[in-house]
């Protein structure tokens, strides 16, 4: 489901910018590790995306870099699940200037969530496996901001209904009404009947943009803020 969403994503935007070519898109399977067929025809891009699951991503990244790919990679909070694994696999040389889209902050940042996570790796976890966890990648982190909402949602609508009469409807009458602030980024839903599929599930409203620097060995923000989502382009 990632590689056909972030595909079709950057299929419909290069078709709709004339200043980019899209050239080719692939699905292998998940325990591929030979990627010989796919770095060719993508090796003279200027921008890349390495599979967003799978068992040897980091294969994939220095294998286009061995065959002479100079291309900027693009990631997202799929790629950035598997941190730990691109990094160890790769290397921070061959990641150098990744780009990830994220719709959370990262560790390095101040905001509220990010801080209550900080909190809690401190509280209930030692500092070797709090480690651990914040290198791993983006599971702990978004996880930790998608859980929040999810859990501020149901606790809103109980107190809302009251306990002893809260059903399903109570919580998707209060869903859809909802809407937060994330660390500045909003996150909503709608039940806007003229809205698309796309529209009623996505509930995040911007995206951060990080960059992978080796010089720093680590993700750093390079937006300003968030850039609003545009689910067409």
């Amino acid at each position: 489901p990632y590689a056909d969403t972030l595909q079709g994503g950057l299929k419909t935007y290069c078709n709709a910018h004339e200043e980019y070519e899209w050239v080719e898109g692939f699905l292998v399977d998940y325990t591929a590790y030979e990627f010989s067929s796919q770095v060719d025809a993508l090796k003279d891009c200027d921008y890349v995306m390495p599979p967003s699951t799978g068992g040897d991503i980091p294969g994939f990244m220095k294998q286009y870099r061995q065959a002479g790919g100079k291309g900027r990679f693009l990631g997202t909070d799929a790629q950035m699940a598997y941190l730990d694994s691109l990094v160890q696999g790769a290397g921070y040389q061959i990641m150098d200037g990744m780009v990830f889209a994220l719709p959370y902050t990262w560790w390095n940042e101040e905001g509220e969530v990010v801080n209550m996570a900080k909190q809690a790796l401190s509280e209930y976890h030692g500092d070797s496996e709090a480690g651990m966890l914040m290198n791993s990648g983006g599971a702990y982190r978004g996880g930790f901001t998608q859980w929040y909402g999810t859990v501020s949602i149901i606790a809103g609508a109980i107190e809302e209904a009251g306990a002893a009469d809260f059903d399903s409807e109570d919580l998707y009458d209060f869903c859809v009404g909802y809407s937060a602030t994330l660390d500045g980024n909003e996150w909503s839903y709608s039940d806007d009947p003229n809205a698309s599929p796309a529209e009623q599930r996505t509930s995040w409203a911007g995206l951060g943009i990080f960059e992978m620097s080796a010089e720093e060995e680590g993700v750093v923000r390079i937006s300003d803020g968030w850039t609003p989502v545009l689910l067409m382009p």
